[in-house]
């Protein structure tokens, strides 16, 4: 990613975090858990340039991935229906095949559709769904090797119930739509000789989340 769009990405980030700060914060509109994906936390690069070897495709896996799940209704059109904020924050432990280094972060914004279970805290439902758009923020190679952004459109589904326990739970799919980044990448010529240039990759996401909600 170049530094301006990395510039842009932040901008957009903070604007979107200062728009919830803002929000007359009400306890009873407010939610929060913590996600886990456990290699269910993924993202796709892929390029058309010649890498010496043809074009590349990389899959980057995190063993681990923790989140911070939090939504805040901004407008409740009934006890069933709810226009919300949602933000999750996560730090994962991905790697790519070929690139060094290790660990990623991302924040994720949303602006949230809510309906059924998890929608108010006066749903009935014993189930519920989400629908959200936003923007996502992302880090990659936190530790060790060549680091790189990205910023892009985001999309999130979740689907919410009660387990035996009578405690709220959802399961959430969301995925960053495909951006361009710039990432200095070692590509080797006929004679076996190597350089480090710039490559432009495609590079999206996709993460399956366990989620828990603390006060619901």
């Amino acid at each position: 990613m170049t530094t301006k769009n990395l510039n842009t990405s932040i901008k957009i980030v903070a604007f979107l975090l200062i728009t919830i700060g803002f929000q007359p914060v009400k306890a009873q509109k407010f939610f929060i858990g913590y996600g886990l994906s456990v290699y269910t936390d993924l993202a796709f690069l892929s390029t058309s340039e010649d890498l010496g070897g043809g074009s590349s495709n990389e899959l980057g896996i995190s063993l681990l991935s923790i989140s911070a799940e939090m939504k805040y209704n901004i407008h409740e059109f009934n006890s069933e229906t709810a226009l919300s904020i949602a933000a999750s924050p996560r730090i994962g432990m991905m790697t790519f095949g070929d690139f060094e280094g290790f660990g990623n972060f991302s924040i994720p914004i949303y602006a949230q559709i809510d309906f059924g279970n998890l929608s108010t805290y006066d749903s009935k439902k014993n189930s519920g769904f989400g629908l959200g758009v936003g923007y996502q923020f992302d880090r990659y190679n936190l530790f060790g090797g060549e680091g790189f952004s990205a910023g892009s459109l985001a999309l999130r589904g979740g689907y919410r119930y009660f387990n035996r326990n009578n405690k709220a739970r959802e399961i959430a799919i969301k995925y960053a739509l495909p951006t361009t980044v710039e990432i200095d990448t070692e590509i080797f010529d006929a004679f076996g000789d190597s350089e480090t240039i710039p490559v432009e990759f495609n590079v999206s996401t996709v993460q399956l989340t366990w989620i828990l909600y603390f006060n619901y």
